[in-house]
């Protein structure tokens, strides 16, 4: 297509003659569009209605995905010719098959670049060399999907035409599964005058050439970047820049100040308004923040909750990053670029080992968080409820209004920051070449993140959205449905704990039974359950009520320094309480969700039968409750040994008081982190183990972050206001590190 003609360089030649003459000798790209006799207009018009997303059907694309997995296996026809189609498919880099339908801008810069190209100037080899031709090794891995080309050296400055790069991804039947599950992820570089409606024109057409079809696979535009692009300010963007820069004024305001006279012990400020001030102040925060003086054998701080607290969260994000390295990734189409996703599958494959079961099967961490809070609003709630015992019902009445008022205003105030971040500023990071996984979140919360505020968010689809704000943060959601609800169990076990536990039992074993029943009855629910299984309060409810049983006990036996129990009891429980929750854990390692999707398709040779599915989903959470009940009574009550003294450790506490802000942010970093990815990259346990450590320091640092500059001034604002509307203590300032005034 594109000869050399004339005497250059070496270096000129050489680049000229493999990227050229590999890439366009053997391709299509500068074909006239009449030899492809395609009936282009009507095309064209078919093609105005289809989304520019894939649809996302879970159950279909891991069914394609195992087909795809068993023709690779056996080298079928229908894989050579996926792998031929594919191939063909990388040799799109110019729109010129377009020709006559691009707009008019487009097809002046289509013609520069085919002449640059002719002419072998660098300018037109850079941005033909930055999209990725060939397929690389690794083709029986699967290393099929991804090829992201280089963004960067597209972007790069030309004084004679700059790139616009383009991330496609293609959907359509399953008779090539590797264009038609929307599993891809192929980096285009174009010139950047041409639209996205003139890249989905020749997507689309080229589509059409290389697997000899007519309409039936579809590319679609996942995300695009220009050189030095720039993103409008909404009203939205500006309200939340201004809140953040009030909040900010007030912060530094507020360190000074501490600083000055706490630090400095300047005398000419008024020291009596220093309560109002230093509960803003970085100063103070962080002290406090990091204040590990607990006593560890005292009862009442449960100090041994700050290990619990931050190793589950640290489970959270290692599960997490997990799953976007693996095949849920994959199948979720927000995971990593792989080269080798067919060794993810073998059984001798890095994923095959035992201990990686406590990862992928690490979705107990959120129980845990269940349990943990439930704990500790049972043993604070029953301890205030004592000391109005004897109150009118007026003042009831005003108790139970702060009860969830402070609840709602606690949890509210940095998630609602968070929320808004997301909304709207979020959107000014989405620069990588995989952006569409931090726009798609911003899209999701400018859709419904009033169900958040609401804490309804876990019922997206039944009031009507297709997605939800921040979908981990189902979390929240359910935490604030059980509070709700909470005062009336602990008015039951408060009056008569006979009465109380009778009742919390009933509600057990109606949970237990309902979640037996529903996946009993749908062949579909896996092991914890499908997304929208998973979200729901009677799926979730078990470690809640088991934890206000703690709570309860807890209190009712504060004055209990230590549990009167033979050592040799004392052992068996510890012991019985390892291997229950091992079992839990590691007792369905042969359903390795990460490694075989097949496991989560019914019917499929490898899936677990329904009496598994059904018992497991019914029965693992009370397993897995009764374990850590113990461990946390064991530790609080003089029982634990070495083990409370390592959850008691006072390197637990800092990121115990961060843990709410990490879960906040944790898949955020994450997808930030996996979109920044310039490259595919092959999968092994270290480089998994690496990433994890990296994205949760990440998690750490923004986390850090936004509980020093917003949940900590806001949770001081509300003690300010309690404090003068009388129904609270005003909080009160140090001087120094010990010395209150």
């Amino acid at each position: 297509r594109h000869p050399v003609s004339r005497e250059v360089s070496s270096a000129q030649a050489t680049m000229f003659l493999f990227l050229v003459g590999a890439a366009v000798g053997v391709g299509v790209g500068a074909q006239p569009l009449e030899e492809h006799h395609l009936g282009v207009e009507d095309a064209v018009v078919q093609r105005s209605n289809v989304s520019l997303r894939p649809d996302l059907h879970g159950l279909q694309e891991r069914a394609g995905y195992r087909n795809l997995l068993r023709h690779s296996n056996q080298a079928s026809v229908t894989f050579e010719r996926s792998i031929r189609e594919m191939k063909d498919f990388l040799k799109f880099y110019n729109l010129d098959i377009g020709a006559g339908y691009l707009s008019r801008d487009c097809t002046t810069e289509v013609g520069i670049y085919a002449k640059g190209l002719r002419n072998q100037e660098k300018w037109a080899l850079q941005l033909l060399d930055s999209n990725d031709l060939f397929p690389s090794s690794g083709i029986l891995d699967l290393n099929v999907f991804h090829f992201p080309g280089s963004m960067d050296e597209c972007l790069r400055d030309s004084a004679n035409l700059t790139g616009r790069y383009w991330m496609l991804t293609t959907t359509g039947p399953q008779l090539n599964p590797v264009l038609g599950l929307g599993f891809t992820r192929v980096g285009r570089c174009f010139p950047s005058s041409c639209s996205e409606a003139d890249v989905l024109l020749a997507t689309n057409l080229y589509l059409d050439y290389v697997t000899n079809t007519t309409n039936i696979y579809h590319g679609h535009v996942l995300n695009e970047h220009v050189r030095n692009e720039k993103i409008d300010l909404t009203s939205a963007d500006i309200v939340m820049i201004v809140v953040i820069a009030l909040l900010g004024t007030i912060v530094v305001i507020a360190t000074v100040i501490d600083v000055l006279v706490t630090v400095m012990e300047v005398t000419y400020f008024k020291t009596n308004m220093l309560f109002f001030w230093q509960g803003f102040s970085l100063y103070n925060n962080t002290v406090k923040l990091f204040n590990t003086d607990v006593n560890p054998n005292d009862s009442s701080n449960m100090s041994c909750l700050n290990g619990i607290r931050a190793i589950s969260i640290s489970w959270v994000v290692l599960g997490h990053t997990l799953f976007e390295w693996t095949i849920p990734g994959l199948v979720s189409k927000n995971g990593y670029m792989l080269k080798n996703l067919r060794e993810l599958s073998d059984d001798d494959g890095p994923l095959s080992a035992v201990a990686l079961t406590a990862v992928w099967n690490g979705l107990f961490s959120v129980d845990t968080f269940f349990l943990m809070g439930a704990t500790l609003v049972a043993f604070h709630t029953l301890k205030e409820m004592d000391k109005n015992r004897n109150k009118p019902p007026g003042k009831w009445a005003m108790f139970w209004v702060v009860f969830y008022l402070h609840r709602y205003i606690r949890l509210t105030a940095v998630y609602s920051i968070t929320l808004g971040l997301h909304t709207t500023l979020l959107k000014y990071l989405a620069y990588g070449p995989t952006s569409f996984l931090v726009t798609k979140q911003v899209e999701n919360c400018q859709q419904s993140w009033w169900l958040n505020l609401l804490y309804i968010n876990n019922f997206y689809k039944e009031v009507g959205k297709d997605a939800m704000c921040m979908g981990w943060t189902w979390y929240m959601a359910l935490d604030m449905q059980f509070f709700i609800i909470t005062p009336f169990l602990l008015y039951a076990l408060w009056k008569n704990f006979r009465i109380g536990l009778a009742i919390c039992t009933a509600l057990l074993a109606a949970t237990t039974a309902t979640v037996f029943s529903l996946t009993w009855t749908d062949e579909n629910q896996f092991f914890h359950g499908e997304f929208d299984f998973y979200i729901k309060p009677w799926n979730r409810f078990q470690p809640y009520v088991i934890g206000l049983v703690l709570g309860c006990i807890l209190y009712r036996n504060r004055d209990v320094k230590k549990i009167k129990i033979s050592l040799f009891t004392n052992m068996l429980l510890w012991i019985v309480s390892a291997l229950l929750a091992c079992s839990v854990i590691y007792g369905i390692t042969k359903y390795n969700i990460v490694k075989d999707i097949n496991v989560t398709i019914p019917n499929s040779p490898t899936a677990p039968s329904t009496p598994e599915r059904a018992f497991f989903n019914g029965l693992a959470k009370l397993a897995w409750s009764f374990p850590l009940c113990w461990v946390i009574l064991a530790c609080v009550k003089g029982r634990g040994g070495v083990v409370n003294s390592f959850l008691s450790w006072g390197f637990w506490i800092p990121l115990a008081r961060l843990s709410y802000c990490i879960y906040l942010v944790q898949y955020t970093v994450i997808f930030w982190f996996n979109s920044q990815l310039e490259h595919s990259v092959v999968y092994n346990n270290a480089l998994f183990v690496y990433t994890a450590i990296g994205n949760f320091a990440m998690c750490c640092a923004v986390a850090l972050v936004l509980v020093l500059l917003f949940e900590a001034p806001c949770l001081h604002l509300e003690k300010l206001a309690f404090g003068y509307a009388g129904i609270g203590r005003l909080p009160s300032a140090r001087k120094g590190k010990d010395e209150k005034m």
